[in-house]
C-alpha cells in the first residue's frame, strides 16, 4: 500500500494556545504537502438563562429566532489569526459554523472532505472528560480521517 500526502486539512479554531499551535504545526503540513486548508470556528448556542431551558439545555428563543446569525466578527477573526500565524506562501479559507462544537467539526470534516483534521486540547480536567468527554476527544472518536491534537499546558501563575 502506497502512502497519500495530505491534500485536505481542517483546522478548527478555538482561541486557546493549543489550537494556535495546531494552526503553526497545519501550516508547516501545508507547506511541504501543498494541501488546501480550511480554518473552522464554531459558534456555540448561548445557554437558556430561564429555568426550564437551563434544565433541558435548550438556547435562548433569540438565538432560536436568528440561526443566520451575522458571522462577520468570526470570520475576520480567522483572517487575523492567520495571517499572524499561517503559511505566507499558501491560502487558507475559512468556515463559521455554529452548534456544539464536535458534531459541527466531524460534519466540517466531512463536507470539506479532510484528509486530516489538526486541533487542539484543552485539557478540561479529569472530572470534566469523564462526565461530558472533551471535544478533542469526540472528534477523534466519530472524524472520518484522522485527527492530530496539541496541548499546550497551561503556565502556573506566580
Amino acid at each position: 500500500m502506497k502512502p497519500t500526502m495530505v491534500q485536505r486539512i481542517l483546522v478548527p479554531l478555538d482561541g486557546s494556545d493549543s489550537a494556535r499551535q495546531a494552526l503553526e504545526h497545519a501550516s508547516l503540513l501545508q507547506r511541504m504537502s501543498g494541501a488546501a486548508l480550511r480554518l473552522l470556528r464554531v459558534k456555540e448556542p448561548p445557554s437558556a438563562d430561564e429555568h426550564l431551558g437551563a434544565m433541558v439545555g435548550v438556547p435562548p428563543v433569540e438565538m432560536l429566532e436568528n440561526p443566520g446569525d451575522d458571522d462577520s466578527e468570526e470570520r475576520h477573526w480567522l483572517a487575523s489569526i492567520w495571517h499572524e500565524v499561517g503559511n505566507r506562501d499558501g491560502e487558507a479559507d475559512w468556515h463559521v459554523a455554529s452548534g456544539d462544537p464536535a458534531p459541527a467539526i466531524v460534519e466540517q470534516a466531512r463536507e470539506f472532505d479532510a484528509d486530516l483534521i489538526v486541533m487542539g486540547s484543552r485539557g478540561q480536567g479529569q472530572f470534566q472528560n469523564l462526565i461530558f468527554g472533551s471535544v478533542s476527544q469526540q472528534v477523534s472518536e466519530t472524524a472520518p480521517c484522522p485527527v492530530i491534537t496539541y496541548h499546550v499546558p497551561e503556565t502556573a501563575s506566580a
